[in-house]
């Protein structure tokens, strides 16, 4: 958890940082760049939040199989099974049906 704390502190000081570049380089103005680089990440934090509420409403259509960790669409649940390791077998299909 700690790594986790640490991680998230280090993401939003790199995103400060960039809001803080980027908006000064365009309006050469300190205090615009501070207030939008303090702002925009509070922003999009809360996009973020709906963002991912509208993607849980999406069903998930991908599994992981085999235990080797390769992600394969099951829309051709039929033609994917727990055992196949065929990946080109698997391409020629999905490519067949696309």
């Amino acid at each position: 958890m700690l790594r986790d704390v640490l991680k998230t502190l280090s993401f939003a000081s790199l995103h400060f940082t960039v809001g803080f570049g980027v908006t000064y380089a365009l309006t050469g103005s300190v205090s615009i760049a501070a207030g939008v680089a303090l702002i925009e990440p509070a922003v999009n934090t809360v996009v973020f939040f709906f963002h991912e509420r509208a993607w849980a409403k999406v069903p998930a259509r991908v599994a992981v199989h085999g235990g080797h960790g390769y992600r394969h669409s099951c829309d051709v649940d039929a033609q994917l099974t727990t055992h196949s390791h065929d990946h080109l077998g698997l391409l020629r299909r999905f490519a067949h049906q696309a």
